[in-house]
């Protein structure tokens, strides 16, 4: 009896090895898809941090410091006009609030005194202190009310006849306005006062309305 038999070929093969390819293919996919889809919390886990650019403190947040710079002009309507140049260091102790101490210079022009009198145009110096709340607060811009008093002393008497050592309360009313970053300008109208506080001969009081300008710069 013979037998016959099938020679081996590697064509033979051929479909057993696309199905085994496809198999793997397939399940490659699906394992992907898994941890693609039913995984996001993995995703992001091992997505790397999106570093951002910080973010500007607020203007008149709590902590932070700023240098003012001013020069004020005030008149009595009666003669006698004064110019106030300041250089202050400010302080928020709360948001919007601030304290600041400030050193000052000053020029007053005043009516020839009489024969005999002290006075006429003086120039001086001193310090001051103010408060200033800055109740309305927008990102560029704010308004603010501001309350103060300063120590001078001068060359001559300022009124005529008072004394060359003088008290200066004052209360404005102001806005700032963002010039660019972290520099503010200040402009402000209101009341400025100067007496000597019974320490003079005599104690002329001297009322002005007083205006002045200046540039905020934060640090």
């Amino acid at each position: 009896m013979s037998t016959s038999t099938t020679p081996f070929t590697f064509a033979g093969l051929s479909p057993v090895v696309f199905a085994l390819l496809l198999a793997s293919s397939s399940n490659a996919f699906a394992t992907e898809l898994f941890r693609l889809d039913l995984n996001p919390a993995q995703e992001e886990a091992s997505a790397p941090p999106v570093q951002g650019t910080p973010s500007r403190a607020a203007f008149g947040s709590t902590g932070s410091f700023r240098l003012d710079t001013t020069a004020m002009i005030a008149s009595n309507l009666s003669g006698t006009e004064l110019g106030l140049g300041s250089v202050a260091a400010c302080w928020f102790v709360a948001d919007g609030f601030s304290i600041s101490l400030a050193g000052e210079g000053l020029y007053a022009s005043q009516p020839t005194p009489e024969v005999g009198q002290s006075g006429g145009d003086v120039g001086g110096g001193g310090v001051s202190t103010s408060l200033r709340w800055h109740f309305l607060r927008e990102e560029t811009w704010s308004l603010y009310a501001e309350f103060g008093i300063g120590v001078l002393a001068t060359t001559d008497d300022i009124p005529n006849g008072g004394s060359s050592i003088n008290f200066t309360p004052r209360a404005f009313f102001g806005a700032s306005f963002e010039v660019a970053e972290d520099t503010r300008l200040l402009a402000a109208i209101g009341w400025f006062h100067i007496s000597n506080a019974q320490l003079g001969e005599t104690n002329p009081a001297y009322d002005s309305i007083a205006m002045y300008l200046g540039l905020s710069f934060g640090f």
